[in-house]
Order: structure tokens, then sequence, then C-alpha cells
């Protein structure tokens, strides 16, 4: 069982007020089993964003509030996306909705002469949400890796023993 691979690289490294410069290992260390937690945690976050999207639009019925303006939609839209840190990773499709009604003005049975007025109920509804594949995939191969910094010398110290310290 593979409990962890990586590699390692040097660096130089300066303070930019000094004339001074050191070198540093860098150790990218990548687990396994470090990624699977983290793709299901992925996984996860995603089903989570999209049941809470869906709930921003709930069906018509009696005692649901619906988003009137597509503006408030966007914005509800992002802040579901930043909570679950998942921005880039969905697309979101959404259309307006308008249904009108024509009343009579007043109480009592319309006639030809009676003044009619329009009502426009607006909804703002999602159509589509898509899951970005290539940025999902991406996200998905850097999962588990850990870099880790050092400025002991490979021969005082192996790579296992600087992940280790």
């Amino acid at each position: 069982m593979l409990a962890a691979e990586g590699y390692e690289c040097d660096r130089t490294c300066g303070a930019p007020v000094d004339d001074v410069a050191w070198r540093e290992r860098v150790c990218v260390v990548r687990s396994p089993m470090h990624a699977n937690q983290h793709a299901a945690g992925l996984e996860k976050r995603l089903r989570h964003a999209e049941t809470t999207r869906m709930a921003l639009t709930p069906p018509r019925g009696r005692g649901k509030r619906h988003i009137t303006d597509e503006a408030t939609l966007g914005e509800a839209i992002d802040r579901v996306l930043t909570a679950h840190r998942v921005d880039g990773l969905r697309s979101v499709t959404w259309d307006k909705q308008v249904e009108q009604t024509t009343p009579y003005v007043g109480r009592g049975r319309g006639s030809v002469h009676r003044e009619k007025r329009v009502i426009q109920h607006i909804r703002s509804d999602i159509t589509h949400i898509a899951r970005q594949a290539d940025a999902i995939a991406a996200l998905s191969q850097r999962c588990g890796c850990k870099a880790l910094v050092t400025n002991a010398a490979p021969k005082r110290r192996s790579l296992q023993e600087a992940v280790w310290c």
C-alpha cells in the first residue's frame, strides 16, 4: 500500500531590503488516502451547493417566495458558490418567466365597456445546472498534495525525514 509519493526541489530566496539570500528545499508530497478524502469532500460540497441553489427558486405554490430580479438571483447564486467553496466548478442558466392576468377594475362582473388592468407576476427560475468537468478534474488532480519547506540540507535530512519533521 502506497502511503505517499513526492519529489523535492531547491529554490533561492532573498530579503528585498538586505542582500541576504538563502536556499530552501521544497518537498511536494501527495498521499492517495488524503487525495480520496479531498475528492469525497469536493463531491459533497458540489452536491450541497446544488441543493441549496435549487432551493433559491422553489416551484410555484402557495407560500413560496420567488426571486423576481435576475441580478438578485445572480448574487444569491454567487453567495452559495462562495459559501460552499465551489466557485468556477458549476455553471447555472436561468430565465425570466412572466405571467400576465387581466382582471376587471373594481368589484363585480365585467362588461364590454368596463376597464381592465394588466397584472404581471415575474419569476426568475433556474433552468439548468451543469458541472464544469475540466475545472473539477484539474482540482481533483491537485487533491492530496502538500508543499513542505525546510532549510535542512539533503545530507542532514532525507525527504522522508523532512516530511516527518
